[in-house]
């Protein structure tokens, strides 16, 4: 994604997105896209309200997060939720409103030097992966968080990818 000012994501001789790194990251157009590049999470949703604020169900969560602004979508239309795991903060202390918020158990960490990967285990058994900059030099008592503590990930509604297919 580093040589070219633009590239195409292709699936079986089928160009099914063209544009900048960037865009085909932050922006993909479906589901293959969002899982061609990058890691990601992403699950079936239903959007419930659309007045102003765009709210999705998502039953493996067991949550309904609030979404950035998006057109062209319908109370109980079916879509797919991704959000990319560096958008996602883990903390010990539950976040403040209005960040879309889910509690859990560290499941599994990967110490990687400049970053950590948390694997987090939800109420209704769905792993969700969050990554977390280790900004600060330390210990392993020094991570936000230990194998088998309980945590709270929450990222902003603009962080939520509503994908149509």
């Amino acid at each position: 994604m580093t040589l070219a000012d633009r590239i195409a994501v292709m699936d079986r001789g089928t160009i099914r997105q063209i544009g900048s790194a960037s865009e085909v990251y932050e922006y993909p157009n479906c589901a293959f896209v969002a899982g061609f590049i990058g890691s990601i999470n992403m699950f079936d949703g239903t959007i419930k309200t659309i007045n102003g604020t765009t709210k999705v169900g998502v039953p493996m969560l067991g949550a309904t997060l609030e979404v950035g602004e998006n057109s062209n979508l319908a109370v109980g239309q079916n879509v797919k939720v991704a959000v990319r795991p560096e958008k996602i903060n883990i903390s010990r202390d539950p976040p403040p409103a209005p960040m879309n918020r889910i509690e859990g158990t560290v499941d599994d960490l990967a110490y990687f030097g400049k970053d950590s990967l948390y694997r987090v285990k939800l109420a209704t058994g769905v792993v969700l992966q969050a990554n977390n900059v280790n900004s600060h030099r330390g210990q392993e008592g020094g991570r936000v968080a230990q194998w088998g503590d309980k945590v709270w990930l929450s990222f902003e509604p603009s962080s939520v990818i509503l994908l149509r297919d």
